[in-house]
């Protein structure tokens, strides 16, 4: 699975229900199917049949239970090899991150799905700002929750605005219907409200609603109107932000996913040479696409 995606469904799962804020190798969960927690790296050892474990001092719970800052967390790690939820390179003594958690369900313990490291997540600190902004938002009420998501959709850090998008697509239908959240979703691609990180999260949430939904027989949202409209958007004049995000996004457009005549290849030329377009974000349009391509041997379609 997609890491983007595994990351939504922590949250949907986190977000979906009205929340309280509230040993062994692995900590018991205690109630909560999830957690999230800022810690640092005190130990790492090799362990005969299971690989290198990083022993983690829990520093701050933003979710999940306080017990985690005596139990600590311990993360698999390695240098190579099948990634999965391994954490590579090898953490090292010293190193803080933020360590997200989902119960396995065969033991009750919460074990780590995913973690963003200080030394080697690029725009770290927008992270930080992220999990506080989770961590808020798990206090709400539902539909103090959703009536903030749509307001986060507009938030300037790209990682934000996406969680705002993702809060929606988690709520619970009834919750949904009576915060507006099928007609806010709907009205997206014209909202000059929406920055165009929160689009792109939209875009792949409709296509994944689509590809799970067998009546919608995985199209609906692909042939539609709507998703011509907001992709569209993604060649207007960028913040610095989000240059970054829709590169990524428009280079990854797998051949099925192509939007009427439009190919991706054309919207980053077009972004790329576009004089409304800052210096800045041409710039990391170009870069972002030849790291790309240099990294995975693929050329945008």
């Amino acid at each position: 699975m997609d890491r983007r995606f595994r990351v939504a469904l922590w949250c949907f799962a986190l977000i979906a229900n009205t929340l309280s804020a509230a040993a062994d190798d692995h900590p018991p969960a205690k109630g909560h199917s999830r957690a999230m927690v800022s810690g640092e790296v005190t130990a790492v050892r090799w362990v005969k049949g299971e690989g290198y474990r990083a022993s983690v001092k829990v520093l701050y719970v933003y979710y999940g239970p306080e017990a985690l800052k005596e139990s600590g967390i311990f993360d698999f790690t390695g240098d190579g090899g099948s990634a999965g939820n391994l954490a590579i390179p090898l953490l090292k003594v010293g190193e803080r991150g933020i360590w997200l958690m989902a119960t396995d369900q065969n033991t009750d313990t919460l074990r780590v799905v995913h973690r963003y490291r200080k030394d080697h997540t690029p725009n770290y600190e927008r992270r930080l700002e992220w999990a506080a902004e989770l961590e808020r938002l798990s206090k709400l009420d539902v539909p103090k929750r959703l009536k903030s998501a749509k307001e986060l959709c507009g938030h300037k850090t790209p990682e934000i605005a996406q969680l705002g998008v993702e809060v929606l697509f988690g709520a619970k239908p009834d919750d949904a219907k009576l915060a507006g959240v099928p007609e806010f979703l709907k009205e997206l691609p014209k909202n000059r409200n929406v920055t165009s990180s929160a689009l792109i999260s939209a875009d792949r949430l409709f296509i994944e609603r689509d590809r799970l939904t067998v009546e919608l027989n995985g199209k609906q949202w692909l042939d539609s109107e709507p998703r011509r409209e907001l992709i569209g958007r993604l060649a207007e004049p960028l913040a610095e932000a989000d240059a970054a995000e829709v590169a990524h996004h428009l280079f990854f457009l797998k051949p099925g996913l192509k939007i009427g005549k439009v190919e991706a290849t054309a919207l980053l030329v077009k972004i790329a040479t576009d004089p409304r377009q800052s210096k800045e974000v041409r710039r990391i349009v170009v870069e972002k696409v030849q790291d790309r391509a240099a990294s995975t041997g693929h050329q945008p379609d």
